[in-house]
């Protein structure tokens, strides 16, 4: 360990992330050949490539999967370590900021968080990416392993066992209304458990299930749906409800927009709501990050207010 500069492995680190020297080099403040001398001392070290160059790229080896994982958090846990929250300025903040999430809430949150965003830390840049309703195993294979890796900075995750290796921040609990279109004639007057039951309803839902978890906790309470169509995202399910006499069950956070841009009437359901529960979760070793504690912080507000308006 004495012979071996551990500026290395921030270079290794970019590497993984860029797959490309040239943009390392960039994201380094490091020029190209800098750079290049760097993946040769890292090759010697490892005694592997790491990395190879193909038609898509530079792409990594098994040797440089092995230890991508690794590297990243270990990184990370120094910059935590050197960095203070005495230090950290919004405004003077220039990073890029991955937060993984549902439909439901990528048309929800981006429209309250990003424009307070741009005025009080205008060189950060928000990238929302999909956490969709899938099986526990693809949870566990794509957005643990980018939670592990770095290449996600904060999830949002519904009714979820969070792993001993991640921290977690519950924002609230979300109970469930239903919405119809003004012409439904049903829909003027309070809903009752038959109407509720044998009407024509489209749920919202990312697996080819016959079951969602709002049907599960449905059925736990002695009720059930009339599905008809299933389609992965909420906007979806609202536009058709809109042109149809279809029903649907939506969380009470969109409600707001189901009226306000859909034309919908939203009833509660006429039987004591199911309730899901809405967790941020973020890897350990970013808990002191102050960047990171700040961003926790912004979106727990943004949802706050969300929560509140609805």
């Amino acid at each position: 360990m004495n012979s071996v500069d551990l500026n290395l492995f921030k270079i290794l680190n970019a590497m993984i992330e860029k797959r490309n020297v040239t943009l390392a080099a960039q994201s380094l403040g490091m020029s190209q050949p800098a750079v290049s001398h760097a993946l040769n001392r890292l090759r010697s070290l490892f005694n592997d490539d790491l990395f190879v160059r193909t038609p898509q790229g530079m792409q990594p080896t098994e040797r440089c999967l092995a230890v991508s994982e690794k590297v990243s958090v270990s990184v990370a846990e120094l910059v935590n370590v050197i960095q203070s929250d005495e230090d950290f300025d919004p405004s003077e903040a220039n990073a890029i900021v991955r937060i993984a999430m549902s439909d439901l809430l990528t048309g929800l949150l981006p429209g309250m968080l990003v424009p307070k965003m741009n005025r009080i830390a205008p060189n950060i840049e928000f990238r929302f990416l999909p956490a969709l309703g899938l099986a526990k195993e693809v949870v566990e294979q794509s957005l643990h392993s980018d939670l592990d890796a770095g290449r996600i900075d904060l999830a949002f995750f519904w009714d979820y066992d969070v792993p001993s290796r991640y921290s977690w921040h519950k924002l609230g609990e979300v109970d469930y209304v239903c919405a119809a279109s003004k012409e439904n004639a049903r829909f003027e007057k309070e809903l009752d458990v038959a109407f509720y039951e044998a009407a024509p309803h489209v749920s919202t839902t990312t697996i080819d299930s016959n079951r969602t978890r709002l049907d599960q906790q449905i059925a736990d309470i002695g009720h059930s749906r009339n599905v008809k169509l299933r389609v992965p995202h909420f906007a979806a399910a609202m536009s058709v409800v809109s042109a149809s006499d279809m029903i649907t069950s939506i969380p009470r956070i969109i409600a707001p927009i189901a009226r306000a841009r859909y034309g919908l009437v939203v009833r509660e359901l006429p039987f004591q709501s199911p309730v899901r529960h809405l967790n941020l979760v973020w890897h350990k070793t970013r808990d002191g990050d102050p960047l990171h504690k700040w961003l926790r912080q912004a979106v727990s507000e943004s949802y706050r207010e969300l929560s509140d308006a609805a």
